[in-house]
């Protein structure tokens, strides 16, 4: 945002010290660890009712690559009730966006959608 931008004097070394950051960030075991992990293994072995939400506007699991590939993988394993639903207008963390990209996470109300609670409590009710 314009105004946390305004608070910061020197933009070129913030922008320098930022991506040191991030270098010295993706050297970490746990981020190489979660950077690698494929999570389809794991969900084949989920018989339970199972509900995949995913935010529309989400650009780290981007509904798109992984919704359908997730619930198949769980289908095709033996789970008869796998629900996936791709909430609009959401990012990562199910908030309201515009674009989903984590620089507007800052500017965004600190709370779900409408919409991704009432599909959890739908998702839940349905189960009875």
């Amino acid at each position: 945002p314009e105004n946390i931008q305004a608070q910061i004097p020197d933009k070129e070394g913030y922008a320098g010290m930022m991506a040191q950051q991030v270098i010295a960030q993706s050297k970490s075991p746990w981020v190489r660890y979660y950077m690698n992990y494929d999570p389809l293994p794991t969900l084949t072995k989920v018989k339970c009712p199972a509900l995949l939400l995913f935010g529309e506007l989400d650009v780290q699991v981007p509904s798109s690559q992984n919704s359908d590939l997730m619930k198949n993988a769980m289908v095709g394993a033996g789970n008869k009730n796998v629900t996936a639903i791709t909430i609009k207008k959401a990012n990562h963390l199910f908030q309201e966006a515009t674009t989903g990209s984590p620089t507007e996470y800052a500017s965004l109300k600190k709370e779900f959608t409408p919409e991704f609670l009432n599909a959890i409590h739908d998702w839940l009710k349905a189960l009875k």
